[in-house]
């Protein structure tokens, strides 16, 4: 007995669903303003600690 398997159907189906699972992952959903690049002077404001607080940490 010979059973066969349509590869591009499996392929297609795994596709599909690593696509569904991935989907919300890749999703620009998040604020932009978190991406953002800050010096220590804003840094410092941001955290509002004192400059000297964050050379000292880094």
């Amino acid at each position: 007995m010979k059973i066969e398997i349509d590869d591009t159907v499996l392929i297609d189906t795994i596709v599909d669903k690593v696509v569904e699972k991935l989907k919300p992952l890749l999703s620009n959903s998040h604020d932009s303003i978190d991406d953002e690049l800050m010096d220590v002077k804003g840094l410092a404001k941001y955290l509002k600690v004192k400059e000297s607080w964050v050379y000292e940490k880094i």
